[in-house]
């Protein structure tokens, strides 16, 4: 364990889990034993738990190696607590689903003496992700280290790279738009080309701006855009008729 830090209680968590994942693991085979491989449910909880903390140990691992910026704290906080919680969790259902139901018991008081005191990221660590993706800067370079960003139409990565780059500039707008327009009423459109024109028309925004937000909705469409069909192509053939096939004998 690295020195004393912000992701200190991370690693010490780790090693909780470690502790209660071979503990849980010998009490289920010295009392199981082979019947532990006929309960699939059981062993698969286990082995999930054992993949959380691996994940968990790995993005710590990467973000020492990088230094540990400050500036990616909240990603490295974000993934290490949905990986530790989904742990708890299924070691929650491990002891649920035990079938000697006297061991679990017993197996709980050593994993939880407290109870289920491990929870999900907050909305706040959420929003500060948010802001960690959609911003350009060093975090999120290093967030998108290694992919293929080269903006081409075929590239939905680049693309979405240009997307987000383009919402820095329209964002702003789109908050005047939103502002004074549709909270004043003077923009009723629900569609975003919609409210660029009346926008446009009620001299909230103006022409170059339009254009910019325009742009910026047509790339964004064309990233989240997914197959469509007309109604004919969805519907099936008219059923042939009963007694007829594909040559009558006269």
């Amino acid at each position: 364990m690295p020195e004393a830090g912000a992701t200190t209680r991370f690693y010490q968590h780790i090693n909780r889990f470690s502790a209660s994942f071979a503990f849980a693991t010998d009490v289920a085979m010295l009392s199981l034993g082979g019947y532990l491989k006929k309960k699939e449910t059981l062993s698969a909880r286990l082995g999930d738990v054992l993949s959380y903390m691996y994940l968990a140990s790995m993005v710590l691992k990467h973000h020492d190696n990088q230094g540990r910026p400050e500036a990616d704290q909240p990603v490295v906080e974000w993934a290490c607590r949905t990986l530790l919680y989904r742990a708890q969790e299924q070691l929650h259902g491990f002891l649920r689903n035990f079938p000697v139901r006297w061991l679990a018991a017993f197996m709980r008081v050593f994993i939880f003496p407290r109870g289920l005191t491990y929870s999900a990221p907050g909305d706040r660590l959420g929003r500060q992700i948010v802001d960690v993706i959609m911003t350009p800067s060093e975090a999120r370079d290093r967030l998108t280290h290694g992919i293929y960003r080269t903006v081409e139409p075929t590239n939905m990565l680049g693309l979405l790279q240009e997307a987000l780059s383009l919402s820095l500039a329209a964002e702003p707008v789109e908050k005047r738009i939103r502002v004074e327009g549709v909270k004043t009423g003077r923009v009723t459109a629900l569609d975003l080309p919609g409210q660029i024109q009346q926008a446009l028309a009620a001299g909230i925004i103006t022409e170059t701006e339009a254009a910019q937000l325009r742009d910026y909705d047509r790339k964004v469409m064309d990233i989240v855009h997914v197959d469509d069909f007309e109604p004919h192509e969805l519907g099936t053939h008219a059923a042939q008729p009963a007694g007829l096939g594909s040559q009558q004998v006269a």
